[in-house]
């Protein structure tokens, strides 16, 4: 079946029509995607003139109710019309432009009067069959409507195994814009099998192959009787909730659909699914359904579809639609499944909702028990308590509790199926005499009542006692001395009662109990004809005891009884030092606590305790009083940082203990810091000295635990930094150094710091010349001017070695000033050089196998110098004033040693021409000039320089 556009279809009006589409208006046919042609305007029962003109072409395209009409209009013109509709495409200029219009015209006419044929319907209803057993039917009938309006109305039955259920409602739908609808609706509903009623409120929002709906449920009915033989005992009533609801369908399958529904309904026992019975109660549940439909043509839809949540159920459902005012061809039509889906062909679809009422249930109070709220009873006395019962199938018996009556002694004895005869316990003074009884009362089909409940409130009982004690004063706990105590019982007339129980309980804070001369703490007698009942007791623990008379009843009375301690008996048990370990400053003070008893343990006040101490202990006194608690205290102070010993004394028994008292560490100092050995320790990094520091406090004992902090200068390695000193308080560390001189040694204790002196040496079996150096160089070589050198001697650490013989050696023509040397206090020995001899000389020194050279230097002596010789070197040169003769000078000094620097003056015979009026000469002690001349002839050249030529 052809897809409407939505315009077109919204536009469909039912019911016919005379109108006809003229050709202005098949221009503004439009066409959907995948859809028939079809008319924008209105669409009416009346095809247009030229549908019949092209029939006869294309009569296979429509269905069979069209070809009826078809044939039956003007069958004569039916060739006609065909074969003119043909000579128009062949004789037209785009003869394909004219074929696919005439195919076009032919499509639009056949999606219209599909249209108008399935809005010709008038009602719809349907008829359901669910997998769950369920039979549904219902019929949706329009009740006013025009274009954009539809106010229907709507009524269902169903039936299942356990309900008929009528669904009464009514709805207006109103289409938006060409593109939704938008409705409202409301329902009555109501379950005859069970005289259920509520209703349903519901909104609807529609559009082409898309349905949203949302149902609210309320209900009318309140509770009464479930008429379900599997909830016989539970009554029933609608459950309030909602639902919301979405459909859809595929566009160019329209045949298959989806939906997904979410419902929640209200309040404890609520039964949502398919499934009955107890086991089916959920509280609040909820479940989302998820199906899938299929419409192979619009009179069949088959459903099937999955609750999951509070509820889990799968469903299929085979559901007959059949429309009014179709024919039967159109119903059976799988093309008319398009337009059923489309926004117009839904207008008359059913309302999407729950028309089976969800219910709710209660369990009944199948049988009831009530008990009187209190009673109040005498202490002891027996109490029939009656019990009122209402019973649906009738009492089977009844179940009576009472665990804190039972176990403070009373007792319940069943004398009825609705009775129990009650003996109250005795009356308790350390409690409310409240009991609490309850009971449960059974059906006889098993079912169980609320617990009902009595309390009952004890009062005490007319008959009393009262206690008299015939003994005056404190009695001594010795298990022998003895006070006497009479009980009297009487009546609420003060009469006796004879051969009544009264028990005797002592209590205090001992556990040996004498009773009439038994050892027990609590005793039963029975009052004699004058109602008395009379014991003797004694004890052994001193204390205040109550004596306690107390009858079956819970009636009692008491004394107060005082037992001393036996002071003749009188021990010390214990000196303890109570706070111990305090600053031996004669001012902090040690506790100490003595304690006396007697000869069962009990403390013996007023007791009088001497003391003594050791010499160096002070004890604030020399006897102490015991108080009431048979204890005494007593401090003490010293001086001595030591365990001292004091001894008490009491009724000949004597007790000791030790007192110990601690240095004063806020006053500790380093009284001595003392290393030894403390000199001429070698320098090497392994010689030890021990450092030792003793600590002290301001009354000079030794104070132990206490942290030193030691520290040195000029180099040398403490063991520790730290140290703590022991027992003695001493502490003792290594000390090495690398470096040789003195160290100071520092101890530090409570910002108090002392120090010490330790001298390290030099390690002479190390020892090396360090250096051997020229002071002073350059001396004249004329045996009397000297050079100076300095040599050092240190050992492996670098320190300088005293007194080391260092042995000295020179070459030939150096003399010095001694073959060998010895090292001062610094390592350093100093020596001469003297020469004649102008030169670079080495000096060597050797000591301990290691040795150094050094280089002196001896120059020309300038004030003796000479000149030793003019000598010519080049002769017999041509006199023409260019060829030159050449000349070296030579001067040396007293000792023949060239002497440089040396100017010497030159002068030269008449007609000689010199290269320069002076020279000065070289290292070598020479210099070179020469000479020039016209004249052929012998000339002389005269050299001088310090006098001398």
């Amino acid at each position: 079946m052809a897809e409407l556009s939505r315009e077109a279809a919204n536009n469909i009006k039912p019911g016919p029509t005379d109108d006809k589409i003229s050709p202005e208006k098949e221009q503004e046919i439009v066409k959907e995607p995948e859809g028939f042609f079809l008319d924008k305007h209105n669409i009416t029962n009346e095809k247009k003139a030229e549908d019949s003109s092209v029939a006869s072409v294309m009569t296979d395209a429509l269905p069979p109710a069209e070809n009826e009409k078809k044939e039956n209009t003007e069958p004569s013109l039916v060739p006609l019309n065909g074969l003119k509709r043909l000579w128009q495409i062949m004789g037209s200029d785009e003869r394909t432009k004219a074929g696919i219009n005439t195919i076009t015209g032919i499509a639009s006419g056949v999606a219209n009067n599909a249209v108008r044929d399935w809005l010709g319907q008038s009602s719809n209803s349907r008829l359901e069959f669910s997998s769950s057993g369920s039979v549904n039917t219902d019929l949706l009938l329009p009740l006013w409507e025009n274009a954009d309006n539809v106010l229907f109305g709507q009524a269902g039955i169903r039936r299942n195994d356990e309900r008929t259920t009528y669904n009464l409602g009514s709805g207006w739908r109103h289409f938006v814009n060409d593109q939704w609808m938008l409705g409202i609706n409301g329902f009555w509903d109501h379950d005859i099998t069970g005289n259920n009623s509520r209703v349903g409120i519901g909104l609807e929002s529609w559009h082409d192959y898309l349905k949203f709906a949302a149902n609210g449920y309320f209900r009318l009915t309140n509770w009464h009787q479930s008429p379900l033989s599997a909830m016989e005992d539970y009554d029933e009533r609608p459950a309030n909730g909602y639902d919301i609801n979405w459909q859809s369908w595929i566009p160019f399958y329209p045949q298959l659909g989806a939906a997904l529904k979410f419902e929640k309904y209200f309040g404890k026992g609520v039964i949502a699914g398919n499934s009955s019975g107890v086991s089916a109660l959920k509280d609040s549940p909820h479940a989302l359904t998820t199906g899938l439909n299929y419409t192979p043509l619009p009179l069949l839809t088959l459903s099937v579809g999955h609750r999951n949540g509070s509820v889990s159920e799968t469903w299929a459902a085979l559901s007959l639609n059949y429309r009014t005012g179709l024919s039967w061809n159109e119903q059976t039509d799988s093309r008319s499944v398009g337009v059923m889906r489309s926004l117009a062909g839904s207008r008359y679809d059913f309302v999407d909702r729950n028309y089976n009422i969800v219910m709710q249930y209660r369990k009944q109070n199948l049988i009831s028990l009530s008990l009187p709220a209190t009673l109040t009873v005498e202490a002891a006395s027996t109490v029939i308590i009656e019990s009122s019962v209402t019973a649906k199938y009738g009492l089977k018996n009844i179940s009576f509790k009472a665990p804190e009556l039972l176990a403070a002694g009373g007792s319940l004895s069943p004398i009825s199926a609705t009775a129990v005869a009650v003996t109250i316990p005795a009356y308790l003074n350390d409690s409310e005499n409240v009991w609490r009884l309850t009971a449960i009362a059974t059906d006889t089909h098993g079912n169980d009542s609320d617990e009902a409940e009595t309390l009952l409130q004890v009062i005490r009982s007319s008959n009393t006692v009262g206690l008299t004690m015939n003994s005056i004063g404190d009695i001594i706990a010795n298990g022998s001395n003895e006070a006497t105590a009479t009980a009297l019982l009487t009546d609420k007339n003060g009469a006796p009662l004879s051969n009544m129980a009264i028990t005797f309980s002592l209590s205090g804070p001992g556990k040996r109990c004498i009773i009439n001369g038994s050892s027990t703490c609590k005793i039963t007698l029975q009052s004699d004809t004058q109602g008395q009942a009379t014991i003797r007791l004694s004890t052994v623990t001193a204390g205040n005891y109550t004596l306690l008379a107390t009858m079956d009843n819970g009636n009692s009375d008491s004394k107060n009884i005082h037992f001393i301690a036996d002071i003749s008996t009188a021990k010390i048990k214990s000196l303890e030092v109570t706070k111990n370990n305090v600053v031996a400053n004669g001012t902090d003070t040690a506790s100490l606590a003595v304690t006396v008893t007697d000869a069962n343990e009990n403390l013996v006040a007023n007791q009088a305790v001497s003391l003594t101490a050791a010499a160096d202990l002070l004890l604030s006194a020399g006897s102490v009083t015991t108080g009431s608690d048979g204890t005494a205290t007593l401090t003490a102070t010293s001086n001595t940082a030591a365990t001292l010993t004091v001894t008490a004394t009491a009724n000949g028994s004597t007790a000791t203990a030790d007192v110990t008292f601690v240095a004063d560490r806020s006053t500790a100092t380093v009284t001595s810091l003392e290393a030894t050995p403390a000199s001429n320790l070698t320098a090497d990094g392994k010689t030890q000295s021990v450092l030792t520091a003793v600590v002290k406090d301001a009354q000079n004992n030794l104070v132990s635990g206490m942290t030193v902090t030691f520290s040195a200068d000029n180099q040398a390695q403490l063991s520790s930094p730290k140290a703590t000193t022991d027992n003695n308080g001493q502490i003792s560390i290594t000390v090495t150094s690398r470096r040789a001189g003195n160290s100071v040694l520092k101890a530090t204790v409570n910002d108090s710091t002392t120090s010490t002196t330790i001298t390290f040496v030099a390690d002479r079996s190390t020892a090396v010349i360090g250096s051997l150096t020229v002071t002073t160089d350059n001396a004249t070589a004329d045996g009397k001017a000297a050079n100076a050198l300095q040599v050092t001697v240190v050992d492996g650490n670098g320190n300088p070695v005293a007194d080391q013989v260092v042995a000295l050696s020179a070459p030939e023509g150096l003399t010095l000033s001694a073959a060998s040397v010895t090292t001062g206090s610094d390592g350093t020995a100093s020596l001469t050089a003297t020469s004649t001899t102008a030169a670079t000389l080495t000096v060597t020194a050797k000591a301990n196998g290691s040795s150094a050279s050094a280089e002196i230097t001896f120059v020309a002596d300038r004030s003796t110098a000479v000149i030793s010789a003019l000598t010519v070197t080049t002769d017999n040169a041509t006199a023409d004033g260019k060829a030159a003769n050449a000349l070296q000078v030579t001067v040396v000094d007293g000792n023949g040693n060239p002497v440089a620097d040396q100017v010497v003056a030159l002068s030269a015979a008449e007609g000689l021409t010199l290269s320069a009026a002076s020279v000065t000469t070289g290292s070598d002690g020479t210099a070179s000039l020469t000479a020039t001349s016209t004249t052929a002839a012998t000339l002389t050249v005269t050299a001088k320089a310090n006098g001398s030529s």
